[in-house]
């Protein structure tokens, strides 16, 4: 089967127009390259050294080949020297003839021209595994660029829930019967204590109004309402600060206020 395969490849490579040309093993392209490299060297040659180098190759695969010299070693002269020359050139590929099937299909595929057609075999498979390592990189990209996609989507989900869920646990706190902070008047000291702090008569601004207040603690000590509470604080030039407001007491009973601005 394998041989059928490695025959397929090659009669492929004479129909180079057809595509998807398979790449044939290493050892049937250097049997054929070095087939190619003999009939070059081969064709170079002429008068009595050719014809010692052509009675060496059809004697080469005899079981018993006869030798490149006259019978008691005389030397044949340039017949001799041609013969001699082609056995040094075909040794080793005899050698991988007879040992590597597949170096011996390359050898024999050979014809005019092969050599040639094998280049175009291979610039086309060369042109095949670019063609589809850039596939590859484009695929491995799109994968990239769904997985970014698929996190920045999951990440605005999660925003917008963690949105949802805290403007329902703002209503929640709003509407709760513990926050003491919609009571008018509890919201007029509120707005009352934010104005009284040195920092907002510094700059000549005050609070008119509270947006989405809500009591984060509350009671009444020495008569005194001391608070922890949560809003977004709307200023007479019309910026709206969120931030907390509280109070305690000092050792003398006094009220102390303070005020944190939120993080942005």
């Amino acid at each position: 089967m394998r041989k059928l395969m490695l025959a397929s490849t090659f009669v492929a490579m004479g129909l180079l127009g057809n595509a998807a040309i398979a790449q044939p093993s290493p050892a049937f392209i250097s049997g054929l390259n070095d087939r190619n490299g003999w009939e070059v060297w081969f064709n170079s040659l002429s008068g009595d050294y050719q014809a010692g180098a052509n009675f060496w190759a059809g004697q080469r695969s005899l079981p018993h080949p006869t030798g490149c010299y006259a019978e008691g070693g005389r030397d044949l002269g340039l017949w001799g020297a041609g013969c001699v020359a082609s056995q040094q050139r075909l040794g080793l590929s005899d050698i991988r003839r007879k040992a590597e099937p597949e170096y011996r299909l390359g050898w024999n595929a050979w014809t005019p021209g092969a050599a040639e057609a094998m280049q175009q075999l291979a610039a086309q498979a060369a042109a095949n595994r670019q063609a589809q390592a850039e596939r590859d990189a484009a695929e491995a990209q799109r994968i990239r660029d769904q997985d970014r996609a698929d996190r920045e989507a999951l990440a605005a989900k999660k925003a917008r829930e963690d949105a949802e869920n805290k403007a329902a646990a703002q209503l929640a706190a709003e509407n709760s019967p513990d926050n003491r902070r919609k009571e008018p008047k509890i919201a007029g000291d509120l707005i009352e204590s934010f104005n009284s702090l040195q920092t907002v008569q510094d700059i000549r601004l005050k609070a008119v109004d509270i947006e989405h207040l809500i009591t984060l603690s509350f009671k009444v000590d020495q008569g005194q309402n001391i608070y922890n509470c949560h809003g977004v604080f709307v200023l007479s030039n019309g910026r709206h600060l969120p931030g907390t407001l509280y109070t305690r007491l000092n050792v003398a009973g006094n009220i102390i206020i303070h005020f944190t601005v939120d993080d942005e």
